[in-house]
């Protein structure tokens, strides 16, 4: 953010953000690659309680849960070196969200920390464009829930 100039009020530009997970072939590591966007979405489970009319007077929330896609690319010296470190998380996988401290670590604290890998991700390119990794992930507020396998459950921050 150092190129930047403020005027008026301050707000968040960009995505500042290095993510790290183990994958079957062996480790992303943090400083192998640059987050390029994210979508995070808060969800949860809803019952409806409803009167003898079938009025809803109330309902139930249960399994609150964060979602997040994190986009990143790869980087290093040369094209292999980034190409080598291009790989999926291993199923059910802690990926590790990191600020970016080369550009002012400005990535929120909701989003900073452990993320389980939820499947679904993918690995896209083209000839315009970047190759680029796209990782579905989760946070549950339920910190009794400790593991799910041999992976612990990453926990909503607060909750």
């Amino acid at each position: 953010m150092a190129n930047n100039t403020i005027v008026g009020s301050a707000t968040i530009y960009g995505v500042d953000g290095t993510v790290a997970y183990p994958t079957l072939a062996g480790t992303v590591s943090i400083g192998e690659n640059y987050m390029q966007s994210l979508n995070v979405t808060d969800e949860m489970d809803t019952a409806e309680a409803r009167d003898q009319r079938g009025n809803v007077f109330g309902y139930n929330l249960y399994n609150h849960r964060r979602t997040c896609t994190w986009e990143i690319i790869f980087y290093g010296t040369t094209e292999a070196v980034a190409a080598a470190e291009l790989d999926l998380p291993s199923p059910g996988a802690l990926v590790a969200i990191a600020q970016d401290a080369e550009d002012g670590a400005q990535l929120p604290s909701i989003l900073v920390g452990n993320w389980n890998y939820i499947g679904g991700g993918s690995i896209s390119a083209s000839n315009t464009d970047l190759f680029r990794v796209s990782l579905p992930s989760s946070q549950y507020a339920n910190p009794a829930a400790t593991t799910v396998g041999a992976v612990a459950l990453s926990t909503i921050p607060g909750s």
